[in-house]
């Protein structure tokens, strides 16, 4: 399977990126289809990563906040990013 079948990225998600510098923004889609389409752990195990309730957590990434859902089918779900203020 490929990080594209591993990963889904919601449309609130997709737009935040779209809009960041073109290096952030580089950083990000590194992060998201490289690092965490190839983990071996659950999300709430990796550094820099904390769970907000049950099926939500928050990953602490450079000057942002990637948001996902617990995942379904194997398919993790990036629900929001947000730059940390």
């Amino acid at each position: 399977m490929t990080a594209m079948n591993l990963i889904r990225i919601t449309d609130p998600a997709k737009n935040a990126i779209t809009v960041m510098q073109k290096e952030t923004q580089k950083k990000v889609i590194d992060f998201i289809y490289r690092d965490l389409s190839r983990r071996t752990r659950p999300m709430d195990e990796y550094q820099d990563t904390y769970r907000i309730k049950a099926d939500f957590f928050c990953c602490n990434f450079h000057a942002l906040k990637i948001y996902f859902e617990r995942e379904h089918n194997k398919v993790l779900i990036i629900d929001r990013v947000i730059e940390k203020k």
